[in-house]
């Protein structure tokens, strides 16, 4: 048996049908994520007809799915802060300036209403280590950014 070759193991979803992944792919939160702190594992599925959208899907509850794009794609200038708290949980040093893209992934979540623009939550972005696969919901209550950040139309069309 070939020891570096990981091990599919299978995960139902409501909108993804039966999903492999990897032990290595899993997502971990270690306070879950507000409003779902008992989920605490999650997996980013590609769907690629629908780039650069990402879905973030629960481990534990099938029918639990968030819609995401990658923050920089909504706002190429996107300023991130960090708390001391926020850089324990990611399990960064203290003092330590993680770089979205390069050691952080940072995506908004997307919400929708029938009738209306769909809107990013550029307030408080779901942010993961690439290092450890560790995720927290960071909030910069004082940031000046919109919780309701409209996605202009043209961009919703290219994504939605």
């Amino acid at each position: 048996m070939d020891q570096c070759r990981a091990v599919m193991l299978t995960c139902q979803t409501r909108f993804f049908g039966e999903m492999e992944y990897t032990d290595d792919s899993v997502i971990s939160f270690p306070e879950g994520i507000p409003g779902f702190e008992q989920e605490r594992a999650f997996l980013f599925v590609h769907v690629p007809a629908k780039d650069p959208i990402m879905f973030l899907q629960s481990m534990k509850n099938q029918s639990l799915c968030f819609v995401t794009l990658p923050i920089l794609t909504l706002d190429p200038e996107y300023h991130l802060d960090f708390t001391d708290d926020d850089l324990r949980l990611l399990d960064f040093a203290k003092n330590s300036r993680p770089q979205i893209g390069q050691d952080v992934l940072c995506v908004a979540l997307i919400s929708t209403q029938p009738g209306d623009t769909p809107r990013a939550n550029l307030m408080a972005p779901i942010v993961v280590n690439l290092f450890k696969r560790l995720a927290i919901q960071v909030i910069h209550a004082g940031s000046g950014y919109s919780n309701r950040h409209p996605i202009l139309l043209k961009e919703a069309a290219a994504c939605l």
